[in-house]
């Protein structure tokens, strides 16, 4: 369990910032397989990191008893962070790509059968979730919502589903008009993305 010391937090929020910075060869290749042992090797490792800081909910203080039931899969983080040789790591390892982020015990849900609609039936009443690891979105709408384009391709080409939805109907269409990402709402129109599906508010994801 990841101990708090007051350099912990800041350590663990921006070394992956660090990392999208890195432009000499050399040193990226170094971080890069530094990310593969933390994304792929040790899940311990990060569940510990996501416990201190958590990229979906990056101003929230650490929150150290948080389940490992309740931290989502590591491609969805690879994703989320924009680490093209971790998620193709593990693509290559067979992971499944349009897998939700997270089924842990914030929800007994179901899937709707032909609609790939992950519903919540029960909501955890004492934590209030807020972050797309909640939602149960996959890693195409990770990556989709933060801008990186790169990673959407990778996942595109490797047959990720434009029409996956997560438990709020939100499909990465929806994540990447919110996070406002032009190029990318591009990429996934001419992929096969829905204009008009709906979400569980019946908006449509360019509204």
């Amino acid at each position: 369990m990841a101990a708090q010391t007051p350099a912990n937090p800041i350590c663990s929020r921006h070394w992956t910032d660090h990392y999208s910075a890195v432009r000499k060869q050399d040193l990226l290749e170094s971080l890069s397989s530094r990310l593969i042992l933390l994304f792929s090797t040790r899940r311990e490792c990060l569940e510990d990191w996501i416990r201190l800081w958590n990229p979906d909910e990056p101003d929230a203080k650490p929150v150290l008893s948080k389940q490992c039931s309740d931290i989502a899969t590591q491609i969805y983080y690879a994703a989320h962070c924009g680490a093209i040789p971790v998620v193709q790591h593990l693509i290559n390892k067979g992971v499944d790509i349009n897998a939700p982020a997270c089924t842990g015990h914030l929800y007994r849900q179901r899937l709707c059968m032909g609609t790939g609609i992950w519903l919540i039936s029960s909501w955890r009443t004492e934590q209030k979730s807020t972050g797309m690891a909640d939602s149960m979105a996959p890693p195409l709408a990770a990556a989709c919502y933060c801008g990186h384009k790169s990673v959407v391709s990778l996942l595109l080409d490797c047959g990720a589903d434009t029409l996956r939805k997560d438990c709020t109907g939100r499909t990465a269409l929806s994540w990447t008009s919110k996070g406002g990402h032009g190029s990318i709402t591009e990429l996934l129109i001419d992929s096969g993305s829905d204009i008009e599906s709906q979400d569980t508010s019946m908006r449509t994801p360019l509204i």
